[in-house]
């Protein structure tokens, strides 16, 4: 096994192979240095071992060899102990610094993680093993580094999906392993629409530490996740940072907000994002304004936010994508008009229902018919 330990003063690696290194650098980890065991016949090698600090500075800076020599060191009550993790904050003295060792998160996620996915896999009963390893995986860490929490959700949530009918070991497990970060990299309905069943039935809310999943989902292009986060009530919030931060158009700072609210600049830099970067996504992006309250963007808005941003071509086709696209009430919008109270209606319903963890089988319940249960599940 290789690991590393940092010179932090020097930003050097010092490569452990064997347990001889492992030796010369004990006295970090321990109190007490390890004692000469002469049965060993140490005192025979030819490269002598490391028991003392500054033994150890000489090993790791070759350089300190011709001070030691010419008794040009600093003294030992002017130099920092190595056991000491805060390096010396002045750079008066050129030293290095050894905090508290320990294992590189690289050796879990390389190694162990793989072990413990596969004795999941290959076990009677799955659901049982998960149950142990997950407070495991917990005291590991594995849950922390990014690509091994995504390989982990990966490889044991086709464990899980779909016959693991317990909501609070998937809603565990999913909470766990990052599955508010699994979506924006992975384009799965089915996934996504199990997971938030199983948070639905325990009313547990899913995206308490995540407050963009739509937008992400846009920025990331995994828009196919969007229908199901919008059926299950997730609701969309506006920042418009999210978007200014990605667009190459530094002009759409200059947009004038005393003018337009923040919301409103929210939806057009989306439409403007959408338009330039996913134009294809234009189904999720109406199934978006199904979901909320807000009056279509007017042609006014829109030249007063991009007129003199883009060319008067990519203006128009912006309008043209826009409402062929998006607008649903097949009337041209020079103004923004409130939307039907039909629209409206249906925010309200599905706002109290997802309030109360009904969506979306709480809408089957009402018995209001076919064409209107399709209108509350945003299919038309």
């Amino acid at each position: 096994m290789t690991s590393y330990t940092f010179n932090e003063s020097e930003y050097e690696a010092f490569q452990i192979e064997s347990a001889r290194d492992v030796v010369s650098c004990s006295f970090i980890v321990q109190r007490s240095l390890t004692p000469l065991d002469l049965n060993a016949c140490e005192y025979m090698l030819m490269r002598r071992s490391v028991f003392t600090e500054e033994g150890y500075r000489k090993m790791c800076q070759p350089s300190r060899w011709s001070l030691y020599t010419l008794h040009l060191d600093l003294p030992r009550d002017m130099e920092r102990s190595l056991r000491i993790a805060v390096p010396y904050e002045s750079n008066r003295y050129r030293t290095f610094h050894l905090g508290v060792a320990s294992v590189s998160e690289w050796v879990y996620n390389r190694d162990l993680a793989p072990v413990i996915v596969n004795d999941i896999k290959l076990a009677n009963n799955k659901m049982e093993k998960l149950r142990r390893y997950l407070n495991v995986m917990k005291l590991l860490k594995l849950d922390r580094h990014r690509i091994t929490s995504n390989f982990i959700f990966d490889s044991i949530i086709h464990v899980l999906f779909p016959d693991c009918l317990d909501s609070n070991l998937v809603v565990e497990f999913a909470v766990t392993f990052s599955f508010y970060s699994w979506i924006f990299y992975r384009e799965s309905p089915d996934i996504v629409g199990y997971v938030l069943e199983h948070a639905r039935r325990i009313r547990y809310n899913i995206w308490a530490s995540l407050e963009y999943p739509i937008n992400a989902c846009i920025i990331f292009h995994t828009t196919g996740n969007i229908g199901k986060l919008l059926e299950y009530g997730t609701v969309l919030r506006t920042k418009c940072c999210v978007y200014m931060e990605m667009l190459e158009f530094l002009e759409v700072r200059r947009i004038v907000r005393r003018s337009i609210s923040e919301r409103r600049i929210f939806l057009l830099i989306q439409l403007l994002y959408v338009f330039t970067y996913n134009r294809t996504s234009w189904a999720e992006l109406r199934c978006i304004w199904r979901s909320i309250p807000d009056p279509y963007l007017s042609g006014k808005e829109i030249y007063f936010a991009f007129g003199r941003v883009v060319t008067s071509t990519y203006f128009y086709d912006l309008i043209e994508y826009y409402n062929s696209a998006i607008v649903e009430e097949y009337i041209q919008i020079e103004n923004a008009a409130p939307r039907s109270l039909r629209h409206l209606s249906r925010v309200a319903v599905r706002n109290i229902l997802s309030s109360n963890f009904q969506l979306p089988h709480g809408i089957s319940q009402l018995g209001l018919g076919h064409i209107l249960e399709s209108f509350l599940k945003l299919e038309c």
